[in-house]
């Protein structure tokens, strides 16, 4: 006799619809119904006025690349020995889990910690430059340290030894070495971290004094192919970059580019980039460069910590601002306290915030800042605040009150309700809701 599987059926589609699972990633309305490009949003009478003075521009570019330089600009690690050990204590008393989720014991903390040899910090006081794009890490391994996998935020993508990407010529202070050699406890301009010594270059005094010529290009687009002069490929870059600059033709700006030589040293080859692809450093600050840029980043995937050369909020604002030489820290919560002045939202009340943000927000020169996330305030537009940020979702929960996401997981344009058509959307998760402060990043 044949079995009835029509009440299976009828309970698993309705499970599935109450889970949403159907929907989970359904495009949000804000990204449907408003411009995904800068332009829109940009007054195209002002659309080439600077928006600061050029002496202002150019303070903040030196401010920049004293910044951006500083790893080789002195002589001892410029962090202690409890800093270098902090991430050991901090993951060991963390339950975590690794790619096959199984969880990370105590025990293989302990052998990391005893492989990076921290004992002897610093072992080493040296300055280098990476050689490829690299990810600056907590503690040297390329392993992932996931938390509950069952929690939206919590599993992949988020490995929490990840601090951040760290793209083809940085410069770095390398403070240490691990027992066998093979990473480095390194000093970026933003932080520190290990990362695999076969991406590292070190750098001589010759070197950094042709490198620190004062005269740069930043990268204007995304995932830019860098040739040699004589059309050898190097590597890609992309915007947040920057090169010495050392001549130009009529379609070219000829740069240096570092490789590493057989004996490990930095040396500076000649590269050529097309004018446009990349710009003499600052790029004046108008409304109109500042949506070119961007506009390389709409619908970019999310990512987090710079994993798989994606940027998630904050590398996006860095990044964003770097071809104007405007200095932002990685993170989020040290971004907020950058600028110039800044006010604080947390007082408000949502309808109070709105018009605050809209009487007092210039496009583009505000950032607006919550707990664990950045936006970048771009104007009004049909009498909303919109905001230009890369976001992994929009805070949900289900009918037994479960916290989840509704995938965005890229860079976009949005109002501060995104995700408000949602019927599962959790509003204590609305944008609008949690900002409490928009900085200003000039006078």
């Amino acid at each position: 006799m044949k079995k009835n599987h029509y009440p299976l059926f009828f309970f698993l589609t309705v499970l599935l619809l109450c889970t949403g699972w159907s929907s989970h990633y359904k495009e949000i309305a804000d990204i449907k119904n408003y411009p995904q490009n800068l332009n829109a949003y940009i007054d195209k009478a002002d659309a080439k006025t600077p928006l600061v003075s050029r002496l202002d521009q150019t303070h903040l570019n030196m401010e920049y690349n004293t910044r951006y330089f500083a790893p080789w600009n002195r002589r001892n690690a410029g962090y202690s020995k409890k800093d270098a050990i902090w991430a050991f204590g901090e993951f060991r008393n963390q339950t975590g889990y690794d790619e096959t989720k199984k969880e990370w014991a105590k025990e293989r903390i302990d052998e990391i910690e005893q492989y990076a040899a921290l004992n002897t910090f610093p072992n080493k006081e040296l300055r280098g430059i990476t050689v490829r794009d690299t990810s600056l890490r907590m503690i040297p391994t390329e392993k992932p340290f996931f938390y509950d996998f069952d929690l939206e935020g919590e599993g992949f993508p988020f490995d929490n030894f990840q601090h951040s990407s760290l793209p083809s010529n940085t410069p770095l202070f390398i403070s240490h070495t691990s027992r066998d050699g093979a990473w480095a406890l390194v000093e970026t301009h933003y932080g520190l971290g290990w990362i695999p010594m076969e991406d590292v270059a070190y750098a001589t005094q010759g070197f950094i004094d042709s490198w620190q010529n004062g005269n740069y290009v930043a990268i204007t687009q995304y995932d830019v192919p860098l040739l040699t002069t004589a059309g050898s490929f190097l590597f890609k870059t992309s915007i947040g970059s920057q090169f010495p600059v050392i001549s130009e033709t009529p379609t070219d700006y000829i740069i240096l580019a570092a490789r590493s030589d057989v004996g490990k040293m930095a040396t500076a080859l000649r590269a050529k980039i097309s004018k446009d692809r990349a710009a003499l450093k600052p790029l004046p600050l108008t409304t109109q460069n500042l949506a070119n840029i961007g506009n390389q980043f709409i619908g970019k995937s999310y990512g987090w910590g710079g994993l798989y050369g994606n940027r998630d909020c904050s590398s996006l604002a860095k990044d964003f601002f770097a071809p104007f030489g405007i200095y932002l820290p990685r993170n989020s919560s040290d971004q907020i306290k950058m600028g110039i002045s800044s006010i604080d939202l947390s007082k408000y009340s949502r309808a109070d915030k709105k018009n605050l943000i809209l009487q007092k927000g210039i496009p583009f020169l505000p950032l607006l800042g919550m707990k664990g996330h950045m936006m970048i305030y771009i104007g009004p537009y049909q009498n909303e605040p919109m905001v230009f940020h890369s976001t992994w979702g929009i805070r949900t929960s289900d009918w037994l009150d479960a916290d989840g996401r509704h995938l965005v997981a890229k860079a976009a344009i949005t109002t501060l309700e995104a995700g408000k058509e949602l019927e599962n959307r959790n509003p204590m998760g609305e944008l609008l809701y949690k900002t409490n402060r928009m900085t200003f990043l000039t006078d």
